[in-house]
């Protein structure tokens, strides 16, 4: 094993769409994602239910 073969590129990066590879990264990616997605919307339901409820507790003049 010569060191030139250390620097050949994957698939990924050499550019074949077809290759296994590359569509593990393209799921990896959306997987995460969506992992991303979702954890801002829950952070985001969470801000608007505080805001609902403290609007509901300065109504009654808590």
């Amino acid at each position: 094993m010569n060191l030139s073969s250390l620097f050949y590129s994957c698939s990924v990066c050499f550019g074949d769409p077809k290759s296994l590879q590359s569509r593990g990264l393209f799921f990896g990616v959306c997987l995460l994602l969506g992992v991303i997605v979702f954890v801002l919307g829950a952070v985001a339901m969470t801000a608007v239910t505080w805001a609902q409820r403290a609007k509901k507790l300065e109504k009654q003049g808590l």
